[in-house]
Order: C-alpha cells, then sequence, then structure tokens
C-alpha cells in the first residue's frame, strides 16, 4: 500500500465554493494514511523475558497468641492484632504512632505488614502478656524484638510524642526549669485587688528567670506562633499539655513561682499561677506589650485572669486566642 502524506489545509486560502470538496479530500488523504499504518508489518519485539525478574515470594503467614487470648496474626499483606480486652491509653498512642487502624470498637487492628509493623505489634503486646509459645517460638518468647531503623517522618513523629510525653506524662521539659527555691509559693486570705496584682507582678519580676530555657523552645516565627506554643504548654496533660489545672480552694489565694507550678503540675494550679507561667515565659523572650487581664462576670467581680501579648489573648480555659465569655468587665495591668 502506497504512503500517503497528509498535506495540511488550513494553510492553503480556501474559496467558500471549494470549501466541501477540499474537506472530502483531506478526510480520503487521512482515511488512506490511516488504512497503509495498519497493513504495517509489526516491529520486532525484543524478547524481554530475560530482563523481567521474578516477584518476591510473599512472606510467610505467622499467628503470636498470648496467654490472655490476644493474637498477632501475619498475613500476606497485613499485620493484624486481635485484643483480648479493651487496649490502655498507652498502647493505642503506640498503636496510633505504628500506623495501625481499629476497627469500630477498637479490639482489632490492622497496618500493613513490614518488618516495623511485626515488631510493633509484639512490642506492644509483649508489654504485659506473655506469648504462648512452642516449637521455636519458645527460644525466643522472652527476647524483645529491635525495631529497625526508623524513616526521618517516623523519627520526626515520635519526637512529637516523646515531647508531650509517651506514657502522658510531661518527660524532657523538667530539664529545661529550674528547681523551685524555698517553697516558691504565696499562700494567704484573698486580700483587696492591688496587693494581689503588686504580688503576681513582684514574682515575675523576681523569678521569670526560672524559666528561661523553656522559654527558648516556646519561641515561634511570630507572636502568634508563640502564643500558640505556650498555650498548647499549658494545657491539661490529657489534651497533650503539661500542666493541669486546679481551682483553688474559696477565700485563699495561692501564688506560684513558675518552678513551683511546675511542680505542682500534676495536681494542677489555678488560673493566677498560670498566668504568672505565661508572663515569665513572654519576659524571658523579651516581648512588649505583655498585659494581665482580669476578668468579671456576672458577680462583678474580678474572679478570672489571664495574659495577652499584642492585644491577642493567651488563656489555657479558652480555646486559643479568644477570651472567656460572659465577660461583664475587664482591666489590665502591665506584667512588671
Amino acid at each position: 500500500m502506497p504512503k500517503f502524506e497528509i498535506e495540511d489545509k488550513r494553510k492553503r486560502a480556501i474559496k467558500p465554493l471549494d470549501q466541501l470538496s477540499a474537506l472530502k479530500k483531506m478526510h480520503l488523504e487521512v482515511h488512506l494514511v490511516n488504512e497503509g499504518a495498519k497493513e504495517k508489518a509489526p516491529a520486532t519485539v525484543k524478547d524481554k523475558k530475560a530482563d523481567i525478574q521474578p516477584a518476591p515470594a510473599p512472606a510467610a503467614a505467622q499467628v503470636w497468641k498470648y496467654t490472655d487470648g490476644s493474637e498477632i496474626e501475619c498475613k500476606k499483606n497485613t499485620v493484624e492484632i486481635r485484643f483480648a480486652s479493651k487496649p490502655s491509653k498507652e498502647a493505642i498512642k503506640k498503636l496510633e504512632f505504628s500506623a495501625f487502624v481499629p476497627d469500630s470498637k477498637s479490639m482489632v487492628w490492622q497496618a500493613a505488614r513490614n518488618q516495623w509493623t511485626e515488631n510493633q505489634a509484639r512490642q506492644i503486646l509483649g508489654a504485659d502478656r506473655d506469648l504462648v509459645a512452642t516449637g521455636k517460638e519458645k527460644e525466643t518468647a522472652t527476647k524483645q524484638p529491635q525495631a529497625p531503623a526508623m524513616s526521618k517522618e517516623q523519627q520526626l513523629h515520635k519526637q512529637a510524642l516523646d515531647d508531650l510525653g509517651w506514657d502522658g506524662l510531661p518527660v524532657d521539659y523538667g530539664k529545661l526549669i529550674a528547681s523551685p527555691k524555698k517553697d516558691g509559693t504565696i499562700e494567704r486570705p484573698v486580700s483587696n485587688l492591688h496587693d494581689s496584682m503588686q504580688d503576681v507582678q513582684a514574682i515575675v519580676k523576681k523569678y521569670h528567670k526560672e524559666v528561661a530555657k523553656l522559654a527558648e523552645k516556646m519561641d515561634g516565627k511570630t507572636v502568634k506562633d508563640t502564643a500558640r506554643n505556650i498555650w498548647q504548654f499549658l494545657q491539661p496533660i490529657k489534651k497533650g499539655g503539661q500542666i493541669n489545672y486546679r481551682k483553688e480552694p474559696k477565700g485563699i489565694e495561692i501564688f506560684r513561682t513558675p518552678s513551683r507550678a511546675w511542680k505542682d503540675r500534676i495536681k494542677g494550679i489555678d488560673c493566677d499561677c498560670s498566668a504568672i507561667f505565661i508572663a515569665s515565659i513572654l519576659k524571658c523572650l523579651g516581648y512588649k506589650r505583655v498585659n494581665f487581664v482580669l476578668a468579671a462576670f456576672d458577680s462583678g467581680l474580678f474572679s478570672h485572669i489571664y495574659v495577652t501579648v499584642g492585644g491577642l489573648p493567651i488563656d489555657p480555659l479558652v480555646k486559643f486566642g479568644t477570651e472567656a465569655q460572659g465577660i461583664t468587665k475587664k482591666k489590665s495591668y502591665p506584667i512588671v
């Protein structure tokens, strides 16, 4: 079959009366070329069998059974953990970190099968359970398998969990906060507002350097980033923060230095101690326009205190960047 070259008729100036015949001719030329292409001898195809690598054999299925009835089953492509009882919060944190996904009741967890997830599954169940071992497994039942090297992403993820406390409690930040000097508290019956604010300001002025190293960790690229870091740090431990909240007994004022507030972080501190802690960090970082804000509600009495930096509220008791609802009046004091 002869070859036909397609000539682009659009490049020519076509008179209106010749348009139909020109289009028909173009259609015929294209048709002939297409037909010619069909009758071409097929190109020689190189035999690629030699280049094809055999697929790796699937990993053998394995099942580990534990004395409480829990099981780990390593299938062809997945690792499945079946809990006999509801897993602990610590176990759930580790499962989520290891990319396991739960069923609706959180009793069965699955992840893509690889050496990392296999080892993690055995570490999680083996932490507080005995393995029902037979044969070769009996020899290795008491041995803790070593996890392979983590990827950069996994390392960053683990570091984030370590910073918050793997078991839900602060672990690293204590090294960045000075130990309390003497008692570190001022406790007395509720007095007048002026005297209370003088005590709060005096504590910040004298003891703010106790959190100087911690302040470096809290420092962000912008004022808002820094404020958010501090706000997150002052959240309760169960919400991923570091310091619990506890309301003070009626009729008593307790003002803590930053180091004492850290020491009492588990049993909890009130809003005035949180405000002192926040103001101390901001003072270490050299921020200006930092104020204590006293807030009153329906009773008209000032009963709450928080900090603002550049007008942005930092109040651990409410959503970041907001103020408590129902405030009827406010009064501001500089931190020093």
